[in-house]
Order: C-alpha cells, then sequence, then structure tokens
C-alpha cells in the first residue's frame, strides 16, 4: 500500500513578505468556531501552493467586508457581505465558490516568537484571481481537502 501523504511536499510556512499564488483549500468543519464574546464564527482558512509553503488565516463573521472581499476577488463576482452570522453551514455555502480556486496574493508578513516558536500573521495586501487552465483545474480538484495543520 503506497500512502499519498509521502508524496506530497513538506509543508512550510511562509515566512517573507511578498506575492504567492495560493489556494483556498476546502475548509474542514472542524476550523470553524465560536466567538466566546459575540457567538458569531471564526473560521480558520487555509492557503497552498504547488510546493508546500502556505499559510492560515482566521476570518470573522464579525467583519463580513473582508470575507466578501476575500469571495469576491477569488470568484471574480461581487458578493454582498454574508448576512447570518452565526450558522457553520451558511458560512460554509458561503465560501463554497471559493474553495480550490488560485489567486496571486501581495501578502505582507509580520512575526511574534511565543514560547521560543515564531508565529506568523499575514496581511494580504491585494488578492488577483488567476485563471487556469482545463488540466491544472482537475488536477487542483483531485486535492479538495486542506493537509493538517
Amino acid at each position: 500500500m503506497s500512502n499519498n501523504n509521502q508524496n506530497q511536499n513538506k509543508l512550510v510556512n511562509i515566512s517573507e513578505s511578498g506575492t504567492y499564488r495560493l489556494k483556498l483549500c476546502l475548509l474542514k468543519s472542524d476550523k470553524i468556531t465560536i466567538d466566546p464574546e459575540d457567538g458569531t464564527l471564526i473560521a480558520r482558512l487555509f492557503f497552498l501552493d504547488e510546493n508546500g509553503l502556505c499559510l492560515s488565516k482566521k476570518y470573522k463573521t464579525k467583519y463580513p467586508i473582508a470575507l466578501a472581499i476575500l469571495v469576491g476577488k477569488l470568484t471574480n463576482v461581487f458578493m454582498k457581505p454574508i448576512e447570518d452570522t452565526k450558522d457553520p453551514e451558511k458560512l460554509l455555502e458561503y465560501l463554497a465558490p471559493a474553495f480550490n480556486k488560485w489567486a496571486d496574493y501581495d501578502i505582507t508578513v509580520g512575526s511574534n516568537e511565543y514560547n521560543g516558536k515564531n508565529y506568523f500573521n499575514y496581511k494580504f495586501n491585494s488578492i488577483k484571481s488567476v485563471a487556469l487552465l482545463k488540466s491544472e483545474e482537475n488536477k487542483s480538484e483531485q486535492e479538495p481537502e486542506a493537509p493538517p495543520f
């Protein structure tokens, strides 16, 4: 038996600012949590490139315009902000058109050290959707879920 994980690149956090071509990976339901302060949702979205460079970024439904911009940029369709900010199923439905879409992200990376380990925070300066060839689209659809992180 062969293990598909052996064929994948090792995941490495993006640690330098720059422009990266990344895919928004399918959101796993365990990456959606409830904000204890106001009951809105927090989604940790995972972005990955072909070489194993990755980042995860939190989006809160408390700030629905940020999610609307992300989904709109990835799908090239104007998105109204999500209205139901407390239903995980509605959030997954809202984000669904953006999953497995590629874009060029201009990213500013900041880092913090905590207990001897570097943690990165990311700011998207711009997002430009990338149209893929049919053969590349089929390849990206074969990898529907984000690797565990």
